[in-house]
């Protein structure tokens, strides 16, 4: 069941997150956009708008940072798996299964490294399911004849698995899933969320992550535009201010689509989040949705707080943390630095012509 006021040209089959400028990925949320927002993005270019000015399957592919050539090949053999790999017990004291959903450059693999790193160890999730809608397609196209829906399920015992092995005390385990609209109603994609929604031994949660589709928009531009160099490098590591200096000298300039081209791809970022979103709850799966901009342009950690909630864990040295956490706090485990310039004035070539079309179009709280 999805809502009807979604705008049908999305079933088109087409739609597409580390910490540093942002740039390197995360994707993030339409909502609150505060003026002095850092940039944490991700590597893997946006290809998550329906009617997108970029042409995903042209663009620059970062996938290679965030994709793990063990969890790349999804078996075939969903029962061998399913009885081979049996979840930590118990799940009080045991990792939390967690998939992270988020459109590109919407922060999500900073995000899954503070949040990890903020609980006490530092775990990766890999973007199994492809960094962008070919590869995603290709993914599930290519799960084989004997794959079951069981294959999520499956994949985050394994990861579950290994993580136990190589890090002390993980507390988060999991991988990433770009909600393309096409793998979440493809016959597997769905499936598997059935099966996720009704798994209780351990309950598997699903964190959804949104971005101000007007700042996932520039990050995919910037990160299009600059090649990776030792001059201006993918990420900046926190407290290397030379770096972050060449990445903001970087990002101006830029010319982006206006008028009838500019709404289409915010609006249809927008719908393709409320569609997953609608899809998740439809199913009953428990997810929470949380927005970047709350997550690194607050002043509090309500938004971490939020989710440290969902997850029902705590970082080891805050065991009182819903009084005690602070921003101080969370960007303590931040590894990279913000990299985007704050006003959108400072990098848009054409700032006087995009703010007039998303003024015209109701979506000027998306500038800052």
């Amino acid at each position: 069941v999805i809502s009807d006021h979604v705008d049908i040209s999305l079933h088109d089959n087409r739609n597409e997150e580390v910490h540093s400028d942002g740039d390197e990925g995360d994707e993030g949320d339409d909502d609150d956009n505060e003026d002095d927002g850092a940039d944490y993005d991700d590597d893997e270019d946006d290809d998550g708008n329906e009617a997108n000015y970029y042409d995903d399957d042209e663009s620059e592919d970062y996938e290679d940072d965030f994709t793990d050539d063990n969890q790349s090949k999804t078996t075939t053999e969903g029962h061998s798996d399913e009885e081979e790999c049996r979840f930590a017990q118990p799940y009080s004291s045991s990792p939390v299964p967690l998939i992270l959903m988020s459109l590109g450059r919407s922060g999500s693999s900073v995000t899954w490294n503070t949040l990890s790193t903020m609980l006490g160890s530092t775990t990766i999730a890999y973007e199994v399911t492809g960094g962008n809608r070919t590869k995603a397609m290709h993914f599930f196209e290519n799960l084989g004849p004997d794959t079951t829906t069981d294959w999520a399920i499956n994949r985050l015992c394994s990861i579950q698995k290994r993580n136990l092995e190589e890090h002390e005390s993980p507390v988060i385990t999991g991988f990433q899933w770009k909600p393309y609209l096409n793998t979440l109603t493809h016959e597997l994609g769905k499936g598997a969320l059935e099966k996720i929604a009704v798994h209780k031994d351990p309950p598997i949660k699903i964190l959804y992550l949104t971005r101000n589709p007007l700042d996932r928009l520039l990050s995919n531009e910037r990160h299009r535009g600059h090649v990776r160099s030792e001059t201006v490098p993918a990420h900046c590591s926190a407290g290397d201010e030379d770096c972050v200096k060449r990445h903001q000298q970087h990002s101006k300039g830029i010319v982006l689509p206006t008028g009838k081209e500019l709404v289409a791809t915010i609006r249809n970022a927008i719908n393709i989040d409320t569609m997953a979103g609608d899809l998740l709850s439809s199913l009953g799966v428990s997810h929470i949705t949380v927005n970047y901009e709350k997550l690194y342009n607050s002043k509090d950690a309500k938004e971490w707080i939020r989710i440290l909630d969902f997850l029902g864990r705590s970082p080891k040295h805050l065991k009182t943390y819903k009084k005690n956490l602070k921003m101080k706090n969370v960007e303590r485990s931040f590894a990279m630095a913000a990299t985007s310039p704050k006003h959108h004035e400072d990098s848009i070539a054409n700032f006087q012509e995009v703010k007039e079309t998303l003024l015209g179009a109701g979506y000027g709280h998306l500038l800052h």
